[in-house]
């Protein structure tokens, strides 16, 4: 079952020494949406219900305004590798939803709560900029019980297969991006196979069966139901914080829904965009 409330993201807080300046810098503990359920036994992280992170400095402000970092697209990796307390912990090995969940707090802790982005009204096309409080941001905690292994099952019935699946890592969805981007170059299409390529990589095995090349062979060919059966499966259950909020037009009043995206952007304060 969903469990989804608002986001009460930091646990307690607490002073952490750094031995090379030797200030000290206050650290806080994250709820993890996981609740770390996910994560291998032996992993940091395993059953942790909480990460330790430190808050911002200027040295990651000058991280996320480097244009060489943010030309590659690292600057938000290498925050969270400074602000991750236990150096044993790969930021790139984080559940998407924790990963996310760990952006989020290091965005109200640094800057508060504000965030303007601009929005289009589906209505009338009105472009507005629009002020949005993190605070109202939503978190989808792990409800549903994984296996042994740390999977999720479930049956389709268009192909009457069962289907055991897992939630996808943050290098995992860095790497489907930059194999996508690859493709719209080889191809000179704007069109992708994002649905397709995420999928394989979520599908464990299919009535028991492991191989890769049948799990590629299946996908391709999976009926468009089963599809969108298992990826509304997934956006339930995933343990993730919910990035959308309402606003009302100011041109014709109509209210709608916005996704706010976690890019370095959401690391500038309003008057520094």
């Amino acid at each position: 079952m969903e469990d989804v409330k608002k986001a009460s993201l930091i646990e307690q807080g607490s002073d952490q020494k750094e031995n090379v300046s030797q200030q000290t810098f206050a650290t806080t503990q994250v709820v993890l949406p996981s609740k770390g359920k996910l994560y291998p036994v032996g992993h940091p992280l395993h059953d942790a219900e909480f990460i330790e992170i430190k808050e911002m400095t200027a040295k990651e402000e000058d991280i996320l305004t480097s244009r060489i970092l943010l030309k590659k697209g690292t600057a938000i990796d290498r925050v969270l590798e400074n602000c991750i307390v236990n150096k044993k912990i790969d930021q790139s090995a984080l559940l998407v939803g924790d990963r996310n969940t760990i952006l989020l707090a290091l965005r109200m802790s640094g800057y508060g709560a504000e965030y303007k982005v601009n929005a289009t009204c589906p209505l009338c096309n009105a472009n507005q900029s629009v002020e949005f409080s993190l605070n109202n941001i939503k978190v989808r905690t792990l409800d549903d019980t994984p296996d042994e292994n740390g999977l999720f099952e479930i049956f389709l019935p268009k192909s009457q297969t069962v289907v055991k699946f897992k939630f996808l890592t943050a290098a995992e969805e860095t790497d489907i991006s930059k194999t996508q981007d690859n493709y719209r170059k080889l191809t000179g299409l704007d069109s992708d196979n994002l649905v397709t390529s995420r999928i394989i990589r979520q599908i464990i095995s299919i009535n028991g069966d492991s191989n890769r090349n049948k799990i590629v062979n299946f996908v391709n060919n999976m009926h468009i139901s089963d599809s969108r059966l298992f990826r509304n499966n997934i956006s339930k259950i995933e343990p993730d914080i919910i990035m959308r909020d309402s606003f009302t037009c100011k041109e014709c009043n109509e209210v709608s829904e916005v996704d706010i995206p976690i890019t370095a952007e959401f690391f500038w304060p309003a008057g520094d965009r």
